[in-house]
């Protein structure tokens, strides 16, 4: 009972805290490992899993290896199931050499010199968990450290980083509610360790800010903060309303009430930028302390099936997000998004789907709206038009931003394991997000062509 793997391959353990290697083509990243793993059962409910390799960097290999081991193991109850978990994943790196720039005298003189900073060749992180499940509850807590990992991320500083998750749910039928809380401090971990934006990547944490699915929800995406950290709370509550009554209809309702909110560490005072270099950085308080506000969000979706060709999808979402701490700029902005999504199955082969939304906000470029229009034919042809149009822009950003339209047209073919698409029209600058991950994408107009094959 045991399984070997040379070659390529993406790996996960544990909830990613320490390594979770993947593919996401929006935002350019795939970060598999190259080497060798091998998963083995000596017992039923006992998982052993070793690997080592190197990690893919776009179209190279990086010079480091990374070498991990796992292990799982299922505890029956009497009430539930027991699930105990460890990680531990290293990478081996050669020093690199550094400089940085320092200024002297009152002239502010600035030279740029050799730095000799001391690089740890050996980086550890460790992961421990334990999940509980029962027939309507599920709770997972899981702690991971980091070892001391002078990188650019931290600005080459020598404190450890840390991480805890814990999750707790709760489901019977039509009913359901999550509640998770993170935080995090100095828990970035990469192939290497100069590596920044989304190269080289070796853990994830799981995002709590939802990820968006609508043009105008994305507009003000948030990405995790690894470094210096966050402390994130999510609730999520959902339940059907009984069908053939006032408020569930012939076919029943689904509503479902989620929110999150996300505040830096509250850190201590001490050197930043080059005179940090070398020194533990600036840390939190303590475990508990909070700063300011990074995020905010809070939504209403609601799905109805009036019949059994037409379904209805309505969503209100408000949003809070502190641009200046995320981004280094923009200042907080407040927006209140209203979404309508109609699907319609014309027939047995034919589809029908269209989008209306609209964001207002005060701040920024003001208000936006949006539309789709999609038609499938069969199970191979898809077609789609949207446009995107900033509807009013606010007096202070008069003469700066241009009210314009972004269409955009596709036509698609999907047949078996490949997927052909034909594009033209134009996309204003922003962030494309995923999985709490973010790429900045500047504003482009002009034919796309995109082919995918699936193994």
């Amino acid at each position: 009972r045991a399984e070997i793997t040379v070659g390529s391959y993406y790996e996960q353990l544990g909830s990613g805290l320490v390594l979770r290697t993947y593919e996401e083509p929006s935002l350019g990243i795939d970060n598999h490992l190259r080497g060798l793993r091998l998963t083995a059962r000596p017992f039923d409910r006992l998982r052993l899993k070793l690997l080592a390799g190197r990690q893919r960097n776009y179209w190279e290999t990086d010079a480091s290896t990374i070498y991990g081991a796992d292990g799982e193991w299922e505890v029956p109850t009497r009430h539930g199931r027991l699930t105990l978990g460890a990680s531990w994943v290293a990478r081996r790196e050669q020093p690199d050499a550094l400089s940085r720039i320092d200024t002297t005298g009152f002239s502010q003189t600035f030279t740029l010199r050799r730095f000799n900073l001391v690089q740890p060749v050996d980086v550890s992180a460790f992961d421990l968990r334990a999940a509980w499940h029962t027939r309507r509850w599920q709770w997972l807590a899981e702690y991971a450290w980091k070892g001391q990992d002078p990188s650019f991320d931290n600005g080459y500083t020598y404190r450890h980083g840390s991480a805890l998750l814990l999750s707790g749910s709760w489901s019977t039928r039509g009913k359901s509610f999550l509640l998770q809380i993170k935080r995090a401090e100095n828990m970035s971990f990469r192939g290497r360790r100069a590596a920044s934006l989304s190269a080289s990547t070796l853990n994830h944490l799981p995002p709590f800010a939802a990820q968006p699915t609508y043009a105008l929800t994305a507009l003000y995406p948030y990405a995790t903060c690894n470094v210096p950290g966050e402390w994130a709370f999510r609730a999520e509550a959902a339940w059907t309303l009984p069908r053939r009554t006032p408020w569930g209809g012939r076919y029943g309702t689904t509503l479902r009430l989620r929110a999150a909110h996300i505040r830096d560490l509250a850190l201590t005072d001490g050197p930043e930028g080059a005179e940090a270099m070398g020194t533990d950085g600036r840390r939190a308080r303590n475990f508990w302390a909070m700063g300011g506000t990074r995020y905010g969000e809070w939504a209403l979706d609601a799905e109805r099936r009036l019949n059994r060709s037409l379904r209805l999808h309505a969503t209100l979402l408000a949003q809070t997000i502190n641009r200046t701490a995320v981004e280094g700029h923009g200042g907080r902005v407040n927006t209140l998004v209203g979404i309508l999504e109609a699907q319609w199955q014309a027939g047995a082969e034919t589809a029908l789907r269209a989008e209306a939304q609209y964001l207002h906000t005060r701040q920024d470029q003001g208000d936006w709206w949006a539309g789709l229009l999609e038609w499938s034919l069969s199970s191979h042809f898809m077609f789609t038009l949207s446009d995107q149009f900033n509807a009013r822009v606010p007096s202070s950003a008069r003469g700066t931003t241009s009210s314009v339209h972004y269409w955009q047209a596709f036509a698609t073919y999907t047949a078996t394991r490949h997927r052909l698409q034909l594009g033209y029209g134009s996309t204003r600058a922003g962030y494309n997000c995923a999985g709490g991950v973010c790429r900045y994408v500047p504003a482009q107009k002009g034919f796309t062509l995109s082919y995918q094959l699936r193994f």
